[in-house]
């Protein structure tokens, strides 16, 4: 399976975070955000990753080769410089790539800073299994979300999940409103309607002419699906805080696929019923009721006081006088000592 990460944004809303990193390299749980859809794509069969890039595209890079330095996919980076080609134009740019030995002339389309959890362990097989029965030009992941139609456009379907467009009003009296998660399957023939060069979305300027076109484009809809929000601070840290609640809830149906994802990443960590610790971690002792998402190789203190939920990256140091109420500390960090810190992110 070929799959193309779209990497390349410039996180605007992710300010001053994104300065200094691009947004799919910073961490989530420990995990870079671009190491989610990876998961799930290797879960999925993946045999060629390609990954665009156009914003500080070194910490992009850096990532994805020490995430998959032991795989065994090929893997291809698409520089987009001087200009950021968009997504219909990140495809047209990484085409060599996508169709360089692919027989099937499918691959799969996946954002880069996407999070999020199937009530099972097969990832996108089923995805793609659909898109198979379907036949058509691209099928869409699609999950069911409160504020379709307000906050976000909604991909709007036919009983028989045929998409008719993409807006924030109902296309038709009989349709459905449901929420893109940012990972589809498409065909080759895409190509076909996004233009040859330049700047391009791949829902307005190929779906939609497409659609208009006859093509078939249909939506696969995951039953209980999550998909997170973490386009700014505020909706990161819930994701944040959502996310920890699933890992240390082993009843809960995501709790499975998120503890895969992070024993992808982190191997030799153990969990508890109240802390996911990294290899040569300490930091259980001072958890007094709360929980803790630590990386490798990091130290607390005693006396330390952690409430709510906390995330600390490698190597970091939690000194004497230190209190964390629901944070994300990360990795690499000085160590940190005598402060009081509640609702924070803190990156290098």
């Amino acid at each position: 399976m070929h799959a193309l990460i779209l990497a390349a944004g410039k996180g605007t809303r992710f300010r001053p975070y994104t300065e200094k990193q691009a947004k799919p390299a910073l961490p989530f749980l420990n995990v870079p955000l671009l190491g989610f859809p990876l998961a799930h794509l290797e879960k999925s069969g993946l045999t060629h990753l390609i990954v665009n890039t156009h914003h500080l595209p070194d910490t992009v890079k850096s990532v994805v080769e020490r995430l998959t330095v032991d795989r065994d996919y090929d893997v291809t980076f698409s520089d987009e410089q001087p200009d950021i080609l968009g997504s219909g134009g990140a495809l047209v740019h990484a085409k060599e790539a996508l169709l360089r030995d692919n027989q099937q002339g499918l691959f799969v389309y996946a954002n880069g800073d996407e999070v999020m959890l199937f009530p099972h362990l097969q990832s996108l097989k089923p995805l793609l299994k659909a898109h198979l029965e379907f036949g058509g030009l691209a099928t869409m992941l699609v999950c069911a979300h409160s504020e379709v139609g307000s906050r976000f456009n909604g991909v709007w379907v036919t009983p028989e999940n045929h998409i008719l467009g993409f807006s924030k009003i109902p296309l038709s009296e009989n349709s459905k409103g449901l929420h893109f998660t940012g990972i589809m399957v498409l065909s080759e023939k895409i190509f076909q309607y996004l233009p040859p060069s330049g700047e391009s979305h791949i829902l307005k300027d190929g779906l939609l002419p497409a659609i208009a076109h006859g093509e078939k484009v249909c939506a696969f809809t995951q039953e209980d699906l999550l998909w997170f929000e973490t386009g700014d601070p505020t909706s990161y840290l819930q994701a944040t805080q959502s996310c920890v609640n699933h890992l240390f809830n082993p009843s809960d149906s995501h709790h499975s696929d998120l503890l895969r994802i992070l024993k992808r990443y982190y191997p030799n960590a153990n969990l508890s019923q109240d802390f996911f610790l990294g290899k040569a971690s300490d930091g259980q002792s001072v958890l007094n009721g709360s929980f803790l998402v630590a990386g490798d190789r990091v130290q607390i203190a005693p006396g330390v006081r952690l409430r709510g939920f906390n995330v600390i990256g490698d190597d970091c140091h939690i000194g004497q006088g230190m209190e964390l109420e629901n944070c994300v500390i990360g990795p690499h960090l000085p160590p940190l000592i005598n402060s009081t810190l509640r609702n924070q992110i803190l990156f290098s």
